[in-house]
């Protein structure tokens, strides 16, 4: 797998997959793809299903106001 950029790093990818998700945020497939949901419900660039440009993460984890609940959330 190829190495993920956290934001604020540079980037080595050009798209999130679920898979890239779930290593990222150290939580399982459903809350990834539920990560990936409220991504592109803030922004969604890129069309295609279970992935989000890296551009589109980096604008929903920077966002004012955030209200991420995090891969422990009782909110699952």
């Amino acid at each position: 797998m190829e190495q993920v950029a956290i934001a604020g790093e540079k980037p080595t990818k050009r798209f999130y997959s679920v898979a890239d998700i779930e290593q990222m945020f150290c939580c399982g497939r459903n809350k990834a793809s539920q990560i990936i949901r409220e991504i592109k419900a803030y922004s969604n660039s890129l069309p295609i299903r279970g992935k989000v440009l890296v551009t589109d993460f980096e604008v929903w984890y920077n966002r004012p106001n955030a209200q991420f609940h995090g891969a422990n959330s009782s909110n699952q």
